[in-house]
């Protein structure tokens, strides 16, 4: 066989049908495979966003935490201003109630003081 032999022979193999369903079928092997690496590509992309996404969902929620940590913090140091300064003021209703009792109990000594006159006068 000689050279032009063999291109005669390889130009009825590419003619041929059977010769050329391998190659069709490389080819479309080829195409899924070019497929699957683009559908794998895009799948890492989206897993990918969503890791970002979680990752400043995470930060989110411990930024909140921290805010809600100081928020409950500064409540409880108003609560306890807030008892403090009630205790002031029922102790400044005591007094007052004191003093309401010793101005009555002064006008009634008054009372009686100028029953006692009057009654000295008659």
């Amino acid at each position: 066989m000689d050279n032009k032999d063999l291109e005669d022979l390889s130009h009825k193999l590419k003619q041929n049908k059977l010769f050329q369903i391998p190659t069709l079928e490389f080819s479309l092997i080829r195409m899924e495979y070019d497929q699957i690496e683009y559908r794998l590509a895009q799948a890492l992309k989206y897993s990918q966003t969503h890791f970002q996404n979680f990752v400043l969902n995470f930060e989110a929620i411990a930024q909140i935490e921290e805010n809600l940590e100081q928020s409950i913090y500064y409540e409880d140091t108003i609560l306890n201003q807030l008892e403090f300064e009630l205790k002031i003021v029922n102790k400044l209703i005591n007094f007052r109630q004191e003093d309401r009792e010793k101005v009555q109990t002064l006008f009634q000594k008054l009372y009686d003081l100028q029953s006692f006159v009057l009654n000295l006068i008659k």
